[in-house]
C-alpha cells in the first residue's frame, strides 16, 4: 500500500511540475547565480585565461566532424547549479538554456537506474562529496558519467 502511495505521490508531482526530468527531481535553484556568473569579472579572467586551450578543444573536434559541448556549474551554490551552458550541449541534449540554467545537471543522467547505477554511481557519490564539502582554493575533480540526451541516446560526459 504504501509503495501504491508513493507512486501515486510522484506521479502527481511529476504532472504538476517542470521540476522532473524522467525520474530525476531538478528543481530550478539556482537563477540568481547563472546572472551572478554572467556579471563576474574573476570567470572573464579565467575564461580568457583557458581560451586558447578551448580554442585547441575546439579546433581538434572540427578537424573530426564532432562537436564539443561545454557547460559550467557553480559547486558553491545549492544542488549545484548549471550557470552557463554553450550552444552545442542545447544540440547535443536537447535541453533548452531556459530550462537548464539554474538546475542540477542530474537531469542527464539515465532514466533507467539499473543502468545509471551501474555505470555512474560512484562516480555520482563522488560528485556529491565534492559538492556538499568546503575544498580548498583550486580543488578540482575529474569525472566520467554515461548521460543521456532529451530523447534518450546515451554519450559520455567528461567533467
Amino acid at each position: 500500500l504504501t509503495s501504491m502511495i508513493l507512486k501515486s505521490l510522484l506521479a502527481f508531482m511529476k504532472s504538476n511540475t517542470s521540476e522532473f526530468e524522467g525520474d530525476h527531481w531538478v528543481p530550478l535553484l539556482g537563477l540568481d547565480k547563472t546572472y551572478a556568473f554572467q556579471q563576474d569579472v574573476k570567470w572573464a579572467g579565467i575564461l580568457a585565461k583557458v581560451q586558447n586551450s578551448l580554442y585547441k578543444i575546439w579546433e581538434v573536434s572540427e578537424r573530426q566532424d564532432e562537436v564539443v559541448a561545454c557547460a559550467v556549474s557553480d559547486p558553491t551554490g545549492e544542488d549545484c547549479p548549471l550557470v552557463y551552458i554553450s550552444r552545442e550541449f542545447e544540440k547535443l541534449t536537447g535541453y533548452q538554456r531556459e530550462w537548464v540554467l539554474g538546475r542540477n545537471c542530474r537531469f542527464l543522467q539515465p532514466n533507467h537506474f539499473w543502468r545509471n547505477s551501474a555505470f555512474n554511481q560512484e562516480e555520482c557519490l563522488r560528485m556529491r562529496a565534492f559538492c556538499k564539502e568546503p575544498m580548498k582554493e583550486h580543488t578540482r575533480i575529474v569525472n566520467l558519467l554515461v548521460n543521456e540526451s532529451k530523447d534518450g541516446y546515451p554519450f559520455w560526459n567528461l567533467l
